[in-house]
């Protein structure tokens, strides 16, 4: 190539560099706009407030079942501490195996003879609960199954 038609090409090179910069750079923004806008957006749409009706009829409240409801438990099932009235002096903690998002409450008692049928019978995987009686009069049975 002569020299003026490097000179040309590389003038042109710079040109299209600068169109393809520009061209980036005006992207970029739109993406960031777009961004921006679909976030204020869902944060609007978070925000948008509910009648109390409304609010009342989509409640539900939160629940606590009886271990002893389930059909068969799992050994190895999820559990948590529940801890009720906190900061009062009526404060109590109860575990609960959780299930679809429901809790079940397990009894100390229960917890107790599953630790020693696990001692006699390590392999266990799942057992049921009955339970007799109401209040502090209530026993349970456990059973392997």
């Amino acid at each position: 190539m002569d020299g003026r038609v490097k000179g040309a090409y590389h003038k042109n090179q710079q040109s299209l560099d600068n169109a393809y910069s520009q061209i980036a750079k005006h992207l970029k923004q739109e993406i960031t706009v777009t961004a921006k806008d679909q976030e204020s957006k869902a944060r609007t749409e978070e925000k948008k407030m509910s009648s109390i009706k409304e609010a009342a009829e989509l409640y539900v409240a939160p629940q606590t079942l009886n271990i002893a409801d389930l059909e068969k438990v799992d050994v190895n099932m999820e559990t948590a501490v529940r801890t009720f009235k906190e900061g009062t002096d009526d404060e109590f903690s109860v575990t609960v195996a959780i299930v679809d998002d429901v809790d079940y409450r397990i009894p100390p008692s229960v917890l107790g003879t599953i630790k020693e049928i696990l001692v006699e019978k390590p392999a266990l995987e799942f057992f049921k609960v009955t339970k007799k009686g109401e209040g502090m009069k209530t026993n349970y049975t456990v059973i392997p199954l």
